[in-house]
């Protein structure tokens, strides 16, 4: 970004959820090529050709995930004794619900399934668990990379200097990753 350049906020008009708004730094992120991607990726496979209003996408369902992940974090707020999570862990926990389908491939879970029985793929989810000790799906593992790939490194630093409300370090994209494939 340009020396004292800051971006500002946006709001999203969801029919479902009313009003979202996102931080900076999540515009970035939301605004960037692999992110847009998913306005292509239908949520429901080809439920739309039966039911023409179900015509969700992964894009839409990022956002409501992050909108729910803050509502989550509120009430667990709300009903503790004491705050539970600092707004560093909300960012955190906002920035995976945002990127946690950036795996996601044409028809979403349906081209998972068409391809799991591949020996490559086999190999790949076999190898990944015994990495991470966690068992995936392959949609899960393409996010896993995508997010800790040093172009999407980048684009955190980038936003983090927007913004600088991104929570942590140069580890953050590590960080989100994690939680994406379930660890804390």
């Amino acid at each position: 970004p340009p020396k004292g350049a800051r971006r500002v906020g946006k709001e999203v008009n969801d029919p479902l959820w009313g009003t979202i708004s996102l931080h900076a730094a999540e515009v970035a992120v939301v605004d960037s090529p692999v992110h847009q991607r998913l306005r292509q990726i239908r949520q429901l496979g080809v439920a739309h050709y039966l039911y023409p209003s179900a015509n969700h996408t992964r894009f839409e369902h990022s956002l409501g995930a992050c909108f729910q992940i803050t509502r989550l974090a509120e009430s667990i707020n709300t009903h503790a004794r004491e705050q539970l999570l600092d707004d560093e862990t909300v960012r955190l926990l906002r920035l995976a619900a945002l990127c946690h389908d950036l795996g996601h491939g044409f028809m979403s879970h349906v081209s998972d399934n068409a391809v799991r029985a591949d020996p490559p793929v086999k190999r790949l989810l076999s190898e990944f668990r015994s990495r991470h000790g966690v068992a995936v799906q392959l949609s899960e593992v393409a996010a896993y990379l995508i997010v800790t790939s040093d172009g999407f490194k980048n684009l955190l630093r980038a936003a983090r200097a927007f913004e600088g409300g991104l929570p942590g370090d140069e580890g953050l994209a590590t960080r989100v990753a994690s939680l994406i494939i379930g660890r804390s």
